[in-house]
């Protein structure tokens, strides 16, 4: 296996996928993607990737959670192994009263109003709550 790891900074998941075939053909050996979290879909900017909303879901402006597993299809069938940039302790920074519920209420109603294709892209758990209270924060100070 070739050594060389190409960092795909904030590539769209089905361009990399589309290109699986010549980045195995110019030597990389391994795909660094960007952190795959639920985070604004049409969020643009490279930084909304690392300010998630929730870790249960696989979705934003790179794409779905099938994106990333056709993704990551393309590239194991061209030899290329995959790696996901994900810091744990970065989370949205949403202006609003329950800043410390992670997601925010807007987003669980979102959840429910939007049920099935939020299905789709979760990861794991129960999307009806909260994944993080205050409670999992330490105090101010």
């Amino acid at each position: 296996m070739n050594d060389v790891i190409l960092h795909a900074f904030d590539w769209r998941y089905t361009d990399i996928a589309d290109n699986a075939e010549k980045i195995a053909g110019l030597g990389y050996g391994a795909v660094l993607i960007p952190p795959p979290f639920y985070s604004d879909e049409s969020g643009k900017e490279w930084w909304q990737r690392y300010q998630p909303k929730d870790y249960r879901i696989l979705r934003s402006f790179l794409g779905n959670k099938a994106d990333l597993e056709k993704t990551i299809a393309a590239l194991h069938r061209n030899g290329v192994s995959v790696y996901a940039d994900i810091v744990f302790n970065h989370m949205a920074n949403e202006d609003r009263p329950d800043r410390l519920h992670f997601p925010g209420t807007a987003e669980l109603e979102r959840y429910k109003q939007e049920r099935a294709a939020f299905e789709k892209d979760r990861l794991y758990g129960s999307l009806d709550d909260a994944l993080f209270s205050p409670g999992d924060f330490n105090k101010g100070g």
